[in-house]
Order: structure tokens, then sequence, then C-alpha cells
């Protein structure tokens, strides 16, 4: 009886021990594609490059590629090691889209973006109060567009936590 019970402390004691282990060798991701909604800090805000930081919103386009319509824009500046701005667009799918030619000009923000189906979006952007963006873009040299240049408008918020 008293055998019984100490191979039954003793089956119990590995169980434990197999638990644990497994359950502190589960595998561990940090990518891109990590749980959508998990919060992380936004860029820290600096009072002298007033556009660093999350930003989220809407643009409106009147003669986009798709048509008429309105759709969610996220995007990031972030200050760069020479003191500019650099910068991308969170898409859907939580993937980064890096920002061309990043540049401060006067009280403007300029930026460009490749089109997926060819041309490039030109954006300025002004900060109408600390926490708020406004600006416009325009889809240049699009091959599709018969030399038609689809506009947008946008507006964004300065967002405190990003999601990845």
């Amino acid at each position: 009886m008293q055998r019984r019970t100490i191979v039954q402390a003793v089956e119990w004691f590995a169980f434990l021990a197999f638990v644990t282990t497994t359950a502190g060798a589960q595998e561990r991701r940090r990518s891109p594609e990590a749980v959508p909604g998990a919060a992380t800090p936004a860029p820290r805000a600096d009072a002298r490059m007033p556009f660093a930081g999350l930003w989220a919103g809407t643009r409106s386009f009147r003669d986009g590629p798709a048509g008429a319509g309105e759709d969610e824009l996220r995007l990031v500046f972030e200050v760069d090691s020479a003191r500019g701005y650099r910068g991308y667009q969170i898409l859907p799918n939580n993937a980064h889209a890096p920002y061309d030619r990043v540049a401060l000009t006067g009280v403007s923000l300029t930026w460009q973006h490749p089109n997926s189906g060819g041309g490039t979006w030109m954006y300025t952007a002004r900060l109408s109060s600390a926490d708020l963006m406004e600006g416009s873009m325009t889809l240049v040299d699009w091959p599709q567009g018969g030399g038609a240049r689809p506009v947008a408008t946008f507006k964004l918020a300065r967002q405190r936590a990003r999601p990845e």
C-alpha cells in the first residue's frame, strides 16, 4: 500500500514537472503578423517634430482608382537619425508599407507612396491642431488613368497606442 502511494506521488510530480516545462516552452512569436489588437506604445510625440506619432482616420476619394468612396487610413511617422521624418502606412493586415521622400516643407509634411496599380500617390498634410492632421493626396503617372489624376482628402487623429 505504501509503495503504491509513493509511486502515485512520483507520477504526480513527474506530470506536474512535464506540464510546467512544456507550458514555459510554448512558441513565442515576434513578427508583423502578431495577434491583431495587441497594443504597443505609439512613437513618442516631440514638440520639435510635431508630425511624429501614430495617426488614424479616414480618406475620402472623389475619383480614385476604385471610384468614389471612403476607407480607413492608419500611418506612422517617426523621427529618423538626421532629425527628419520617415513613415509608413499600416495596411489592413497590419503589414507596413514604407513612404518615400518624406519631407517637411514649411508647415506641411509631404511624402510619396507607390500605387499598387501603377503611379505614385503624392501626399500633403498640415496639422490643424496638435492632434489632428488633414491633407490631400493625388495619384500621378497612373497608367490606367488616361491622363486622369485621382484625388482624395484625409483627416487623421493622433493615437496613443498602436495595434500590432
